[in-house]
């Protein structure tokens, strides 16, 4: 991509690419219901062509609106693409959450095989933070797994019975 015009050669006007790629990347909207919207606005973009604005200028938005992001108090939502690994989890944590968690911080990890619980509870003690796992998994403390139970037990039971 150009540096100096990363938008040379399109056939829509830099304002409509950026709206259409800020619209994908913000809602949960398919290419199919953008195509929809852009239509109603007017502007015949197929789904295909959104999707290959949003490969091309996602990650130059992503690069440029950088520096002006702000530090989050709220939670961290990480998505990995691959394979995750405790590894990965355990060089994220120290490189990356580390530096921008206030001290003292509380850390809540779930029970996923990933998280090398031991290497994670030092790691985060030595920077003065505290790591609070949650409890295991078990549907007896979901109340939604309960009420579905219920809901399947009565349909089990006719599948079950023969006239």
């Amino acid at each position: 991509m150009s540096q100096d015009n990363p938008f040379k050669w399109r056939h829509f006007q830099l304002g409509v690419i950026l709206l259409c790629v800020r619209w994908y990347l913000r809602y949960p909207i398919s290419y199919r219901d953008l195509e929809e919207m852009m239509r109603d606005r007017g502007l015949a973009v197929d789904h295909t062509t959104l999707n290959r604005w949003v490969i091309c200028y996602s990650p130059e938005i992503a690069q440029r609106s950088r520096p002006h992001l702000k530090l989050t108090n709220g939670p961290w939502r990480v998505v990995f693409q691959g394979t995750c690994t405790s590894r990965l989890v355990t060089q994220w944590l120290e490189h990356f959450l580390l530096q921008h968690l206030q001290k003292p911080s509380i850390v809540i990890m779930d029970n996923a095989p990933i998280h090398s619980k031991k290497a994670i509870k030092a790691l985060l003690q030595k920077h003065g933070h505290v790591m609070l796992p949650l409890p295991p998994y078990s549907p007896d403390f979901n109340p939604i797994e309960q009420s579905f139970g219920n809901l399947t037990v009565p349909a089990q039971r006719k599948a079950l019975t023969v006239s």
